[in-house]
């Protein structure tokens, strides 16, 4: 990886400009392919969110 690439921490390949991005609570920006099935938890406290509750939107990887 250099300065200027970011990886992925599940798959370990780079996440590219446009990938669309989820953020996990421990491993942070992901891509979004790669967390297809994982629970959705609130970020802040890592709860499971209720299932009535509005899921995160995949986001297009800016890399920021």
């Amino acid at each position: 990886m250099t300065a200027d690439t970011y990886n992925c921490p599940i798959c370990a390949e780079p996440i590219n400009e446009g990938d669309l991005c989820l953020m996990d609570v421990d491993e942070g920006d992901c891509h979004a392919r790669c967390l297809e099935g994982a629970p959705f938890v609130d970020l802040d406290i890592g709860d499971p969110l209720p299932d009535d509750a509005p899921k995160p939107e995949p986001y297009p990887w800016r890399g920021e």
